[in-house]
């Protein structure tokens, strides 16, 4: 039913939001790893130490762009099943429309035959 279909696209919404969120979320974590990662490599050479702390980091930076990739390809899938629901919704709202119409036009055929029928008595 329309009513269900806009239920469903209520929730894929506010999943769609929450997804969006928590890919916003990574945003400054990772700015802030890059920026500490940046600060580290352009130290004059002698100070430049390849250790743990900057695997660390490129490790950290590696895995919230792999997120924040995932988190994109779930958003745009969501967005596509919105997009899916709503062209559901629709047409299930133009078929609804058409049947009201032609029962509205059935009940005045109806009223006009009985009308007709009972001037003709």
């Amino acid at each position: 039913s329309v009513s269900n279909v806009s239920q469903e696209i209520a929730t894929m919404e506010e999943a769609r939001a929450s997804v969006e969120q928590s890919m916003n979320d990574k945003h400054g974590p990772l700015a802030l790893a890059r920026s500490r990662l940046s600060v580290r490599t352009s130290k004059p050479n002698p100070e430049v130490v390849r250790d743990s702390a900057e695997r660390s980091l490129e490790k950290e930076i590696g895995d919230l762009e792999h997120s924040i990739r995932k988190l994109q390809l779930e958003m745009a899938r969501q967005t596509a099943d919105i997009h899916r629901l709503e062209q559901t919704r629709a047409r299930l709202e133009a078929d609804l429309k058409d049947k009201t119409d032609a029962l509205a036009l059935e009940q005045e055929c109806e009223s006009l035959q009985l009308d007709l029928t009972q001037r003709m008595k």
